[in-house]
């Protein structure tokens, strides 16, 4: 819901955004006469309805593919009060009885306050709007359908390479006549003002264009889309666009985002409505697209869908320039936000010829698409290579496109650098960097400004290990008291060999390379970083759980994270259990990552030396215990 609490919410809003949305989930249980069944992204019923041109009475199908209600045979929509209130247009108080019993239907608890007079005619008057958006929406529908959207249908068809029954299950609309329409709108009671004040048919623009309903998550129409025939299948064509009221949400995210649609799992961020459209109609309905008058996404946009839920991004723009700079633009956007989803983007050049996803699809098969899904880059991983891209000129690097391509690497780890995606720039992004430019990441991390962690920063990663934390307990009190003895003797020894490596690190700070470029390290930090076993690669492997279509990544530590180094980490931690008593879960990760540095940084080792650690300060607590 929006930012509305339970005792403020007008009586509209609570219609719209609790009430609907799970009464449009549950309609085979709240209206059995109608005997609904769901569909791939709707629903589908019987009435029995009384058709002159059939001789009478007959049974026909309806369908309901929106929350706001259902369209009946002739093809216009009976919104769920006034079915409720007899399929008649609702007045105040008739609308609060009617959401009053939808809202029980729907098994959503009515509000436990009085709607005032001046309340209920403020919530009629949004629920008549909405309902005329709806009609006109309904009309433009039935012309498309019937005989005045023969020719229309036949043409798009063709250019889709869509059959007509998919195309015509898509929220499309023609609108051949404004001044028909708002006759239409007039004939079912609305009046002049109403329709003046919708802003929907008063352009002589909209003739012969079809319209595209852009509804927000809630399902409510917030924007009218009149296209032309041609911007079906050209993004240059012309486009008219009508705001009804405030959204910024992505096109289709309704649908996208709807029961079991996959939007949440991975949402599929298209650079046009129209390719929103074909794979719905190709049954992928996990797609959107801004493809509006923002164009570009925004860190708004990011907060939003995480706030909805939505767990990873692909962005799939066209495959162009102009695609790419909306790529780049909204992963730079993504820096900007306190929260998004994880991201990611389609390879340049993974669509052949095609410009488009959905031409690709049309020429390949939505199977072809799918498998270059599979093949996404991480939007870390997309930017490297685009820098790569844009300043290696030919198969030889120049010195300033080396130069350009380190600077801009160093400023774009400054920018996205947060301790909780720390791993990510070390696995996605710096990899493809240092290999395409041979710099050493030994010198190059000398030129990262990473601010070193405070305790309470490490929440983020010591919530992912307190579930096994809780299940080792009961064995670790068990655990051997040899194994304290053991510990210290081997921090012992660490300090001895540590304290060596801290000075040499000091006079290499005291000295850096002559020059800003990371490959310009003079030969005793080649040699160190020889002995790191190739830092700039290896790390603890960790596995993304909640999306198994993504590979298992890796986690690279950052040196900051250290206080000053793994030993005197190691030590200070031993310190703190024995003053506390207990051991806390910072001080179980600082050993952990000391015993992982201590046995050379195997990959796939983090949980392993994660349960090493809470060992040797469990047995610690017990051997004071014991004294």
């Amino acid at each position: 819901m929006d930012e509305t609490t339970p005792d403020k919410i007008t009586l509209c809003d609570f219609y719209q955004q609790e009430v609907l949305p799970k009464l449009f989930s549950r309609l085979d249980r709240a209206f059995p006469e109608l005997g609904w069944t769901p569909t791939e992204h709707d629903w589908v019923g019987t009435i029995e309805w009384n058709d002159a041109d059939r001789g009478g009475a007959s049974v026909r199908t309806i369908r309901c593919n929106c929350p706001w209600g259902f369209e009946l045979p002739d093809g216009s929509l009976v919104s769920w009060a006034a079915y409720i209130a007899g399929e008649v247009a609702p007045d105040e108080e008739q609308l609060l009885e009617a959401v009053r019993r939808l809202a029980e239907m729907a098994g959503v608890d009515f509000p436990r306050r009085r709607f005032k007079a001046e309340e209920l005619e403020q919530s009629h008057g949004e629920f008549r709007r909405q309902e005329l958006l709806e009609a006109f929406f309904a009309y433009c529908r039935g012309t498309l359908r019937g005989e005045a959207g023969r020719t229309v249908v036949s043409l798009l068809s063709r250019r889709l390479c869509l059959d007509k029954a998919r195309l015509l299950d898509l929220p499309l609309g023609l609108c051949d006549s404004p001044a028909e329409a708002r006759e239409h709108l007039e004939s079912l009671g609305f009046s002049k003002q109403e329709i003046a004040a919708s802003r929907v048919v008063g352009d002589s623009r909209l003739a012969d264009r079809l319209i595209i309903p852009w509804r927000d998550r809630w399902g409510r129409i917030r924007m009218i889309v009149a296209d032309t025939m041609d911007r079906a299948t050209d993004p240059r064509a012309p486009r008219l666009y009508r705001r009804v009221a405030d959204c910024r949400e992505p096109f289709g995210l309704d649908v996208a985002l709807r029961g079991s649609a996959e939007g949440k799992e991975h949402l599929i961020m298209l650079g046009d409505i129209w390719d929103v459209l074909y794979f719905r109609a190709q049954g992928i309905a996990g797609a959107a697209s801004l493809g509006g008058p923002w164009r570009h996404m925004t860190a708004g946009h990011w907060e939003m869908l995480a706030d909805r839920g939505v767990r990873a991004v692909t962005l799939a723009m066209a495959d162009d320039c102009t695609g790419r700079e909306a790529t780049l633009k909204a992963v730079s956007s993504m820096g900007e936000a306190e929260r998004a989803p994880r991201v990611f983007a389609l390879p340049p050049g993974s669509l052949d010829k095609a410009r488009t996803p959905a031409t690709f699809a049309r020429l390949g098969g939505c199977g072809r698409f799918r498998k270059v899904l599979k093949q996404r880059l991480h939007a870390y991983h997309y930017a490297a290579e685009d820098m790569v891209y844009r300043h290696k000129a030919g198969e030889e690097w120049t010195d300033a496109g080396l130069t350009e391509t380190l600077a801009e690497a160093v400023e774009f780890d400054a920018r996205f650098y947060r301790p909780q995606t720390a791993w990510q720039l070390d696995r996605f992004f710096w990899p493809t960097i240092l290999e395409q430019t041979g710099a050493k990441w030994g010198a190059v991390r000398l030129l990262l400004s990473r601010p070193v962690l405070t305790e309470g920063q490490f929440s983020w990663l010591i919530d992912d290990h307190q579930q096994q934390v809780h299940q080792i307990e009961p064995p670790l009190q068990e655990a051997a008291e040899d194994d304290y003895d053991e510990m210290i003797d081997e921090l012992a020894e660490e300090l001895d060999s540590c304290e060596a490596a801290a000075d040499e690190e000091c006079l290499a700070e005291e000295e850096p390379p002559c020059e800003t470029l990371p490959f310009a390290a003079s030969q005793a930090d080649d040699e160190i970083e020889d002995e790191e076993s190739e830092v700039e690669v290896s790390g603890v492997e960790i596995a993304e759980a909640r999306d198994q279509s993504i590979e298992t990544v890796t986690y690279q530590p950052s040196e900051e994270i250290l206080a000053s180094t793994a030993a005197e980490e190691e030590a200070e931690a031993v310190k703190h259990v024995e003053r506390e008593l207990v051991p806390d879960p910072l001080d179980i990760y600082q050993l952990a990552y000391s015993i992982w540095e201590r046995k050379g940084r195997p990959a796939g080792a983090d949980r392993e030396c994660w349960f090493e650690a809470e060992l040797h300060l469990s047995a610690l607590l017990n051997n004071r215990d014991a004294a």
